[in-house]
């Protein structure tokens, strides 16, 4: 981590105006900025957690998330598409799914399987294989930019109209 000569321990304990604030900072400090792995420590969203930290960052001076990652050193999780996964885990995670969707449950083949990210990379997940899942591909079409929780609510809602 790069050493705070801007920002002063007393302009950062300012910067805090709550426990949990303060909690979501260090994790995304020893995260190296990764908002989907402190969300998952947290168990909260990823959109909570960056929120949280963009009061921080901006409290800080700095203009955003992406400002402050390059300050501090964090690689862009964008950069390499799947620079954390290679094809044997991929391979293995298919294995454990059983072959199916992990959505809906149905067989996967070549021809209708994809790879999905359960938190979107435009939301803030990442491509950690914790946050990589096979799904058929009318599942994934269906599902978009919706995180798991949010594709099966509105599973939940179509099923009973």
């Amino acid at each position: 981590m790069v050493e705070e000569n801007q920002h002063s321990r007393q302009g950062l304990q300012a910067a805090f105006s709550s426990e949990e604030q303060k909690r979501y900072w260090l994790l995304w400090h020893e995260h190296q900025g990764s908002s989907s792995r402190v969300a998952n420590v947290c168990g909260v969203r990823s959109d909570t957690v960056q929120e949280h930290v963009l009061r921080v960052v901006k409290s800080l001076g700095f203009d955003g998330i992406k400002q402050a990652k390059t300050h501090y050193g964090f690689k862009s999780s964008s950069v390499h598409k799947y620079a954390e996964v290679n094809s044997s885990d991929l391979k293995k995670l298919l294995e454990m799914q059983g072959y199916r969707c992990a959505l809906s449950g149905v067989r996967l083949e070549p021809k209708n399987a994809e790879l999905d990210h359960k938190i979107p990379l435009s939301r803030g997940g990442t491509n950690d294989l914790g946050n990589l899942q096979w799904l058929a591909r009318d599942v994934n079409r269906a599902k978009g930019t919706m995180d798991n929780e949010e594709f099966i609510a509105m599973c939940r809602i179509v099923g009973k109209v």
